[in-house]
């Protein structure tokens, strides 16, 4: 990974950005008169967040990180009106100006991630399909709970769970095949501009409710020295399936020291000390904070005290390059709460053989 000159190319953004609109507007004169002159900062605020993805992608040796995110993007401006080749000529244009503006090893992975995008831009894949699947065991009641939280009905969501749990189902099944689709089809549908950002907002506090209310039914005996840290990198504010791993931590008999959203590396490291804790749980949404995670990462394994602190990552952002992790420093990475679980307890007991 080429992480210092990822940081470099990110300080850079706006005016790679700036050049890129410029350019653009060079380029297509037709766009002059799509582009108002008040909304010319917006066309640079968007390049700059390109930039952003594609330095990261570059940093971490992941072009994948880049083409999901390209992909995420042209399936979000196809639903709200926005052509295609209005996202593909805004990056044709950072192409254009890209080697001319930074002299790198790194800008030289960037343009050539960049490229490889382009060349496939037409083949990108569109928005996912339903995350709501009726042929699972717990789908009729994870498309009937999802249909009360859009109704803005969290009422109704919660009898629903309610009696679920009644019935005999358990917590973790609700977390996982109730709660989590339910959150994956609530982000598909803003991006697909289905829901309003008010409706996404709803459902996600509406599940962190049921989740405080079905915590104390997770608690298991404590057995020392099962402890962790658990921590969202700094910016990333998604914290609620971090939240889900230190509940099934709770249930396994774990001391969870759950930290939440955006906690400075530094804090992270600190806490692990003066808690003596054997695991550091980290979780990324969104791949611009995929460099967060690497830094904190590497300010853990420099600190003497930390330097054999078992690391498991997950969140969205890994899913798309599942080694990513390895190349970060890190020990294990998991695609849900009940696997991060099952590394944690693996890692413990590496460190008692």
């Amino acid at each position: 990974m080429q992480l210092g000159d990822g940081t470099n190319l990110r300080d850079r953004r706006r005016d790679l950005a700036a050049a890129a609109t410029d350019r653009l507007l060079s380029l297509h004169p037709d766009f002059r008169t799509l582009i108002r002159p008040d909304e010319k900062q917006e066309c640079v605020d968007d390049l700059a967040l390109h930039v952003l993805f594609l330095a990261d992608a570059a940093a971490l040796d992941s072009p994948e990180i880049f083409e999901e995110y390209v992909a995420w993007t042209k399936t979000l401006l196809d639903a709200r009106g926005v052509p295609a080749s209005r996202l593909h000529a805004h990056l044709a244009a950072l192409a254009d100006i890209l080697p001319r503006r930074v002299a790198s090893p790194l800008s030289d992975t960037a343009a050539a991630c960049l490229r490889g995008v382009l060349e496939h831009f037409d083949d990108l894949p569109a928005g996912p399909d339903s995350f709501l699947d009726e042929r699972r065991p717990l789908g009729p009641l994870a498309r009937r709970f999802t249909h009360a939280l859009l109704a803005l009905r969290r009422d109704e969501g919660s009898r629903l769970i309610s009696e679920a749990l009644d019935a005999g189902t358990s917590v973790e099944d609700i977390y996982l095949d109730v709660f989590q689709p339910t959150l994956h089809e609530v982000g598909r549908l803003w991006q697909l501009n289905g829901i309003s950002v008010a409706h996404e907002h709803y459902c996600t506090a509406a599940i962190q409710l049921l989740m405080g209310e079905l915590h104390p039914r997770l608690i298991g005996p404590p057995r020392p020295p099962r402890r962790a840290v658990a921590t969202c990198v700094t910016g990333e504010l998604h914290e609620l399936g971090l939240r889900m791993v230190t509940d099934f931590l709770d249930h396994a008999g774990w001391e969870t020291h759950f930290v939440g959203a955006s906690l400075p590396a530094k804090s992270v490291v600190d806490l692990l000390i003066e808690t003596g804790s054997p695991v550091l749980c980290i979780s990324v949404t969104f791949a611009t904070h995929l460099m967060r995670a690497a830094e904190l990462i590497g300010e853990a394994r420099a600190e003497p005290a930390c330097a054999d602190v078992g690391i498991v990552v997950g969140g969205r952002a890994f899913s798309r390059s599942p080694f990513l992790w390895r190349r970060m420093g890190a020990n294990a990475w998991a695609r849900d709460a009940r696997e991060a679980v099952a590394a944690c307890e693996a890692l413990i007991a590496q460190i008692q053989e």
